[in-house]
């Protein structure tokens, strides 16, 4: 996965409306065609609802590429 995590949470969020529960997002990024490593970034988290593409963002920047660690943003 090459892109930032700013990235990811405005292409892949694309057409969502916030706030929207943990199904809606995957839902949505599944459609836009998210890498798989961010539809399980988002899956294993314990968040059900998110308020905004931020919120999306922050999880993204904490977990970071799956095997690579937060550098490998």
């Amino acid at each position: 996965m090459n892109d930032t995590p700013l990235e990811a949470a405005r292409t892949y969020t694309r057409g969502l409306i916030f706030p929207a529960s943990k199904e809606q997002v995957l839902d949505v990024v599944e459609r836009n065609g998210a890498p798989r490593d961010v539809v399980e970034i988002i899956h294993a988290r314990p968040i059900t609802k998110f308020a905004s593409p931020a919120d999306l963002m922050v999880i993204l920047r904490q977990e970071g590429p799956r095997g690579s660690g937060a550098a490998g943003w």
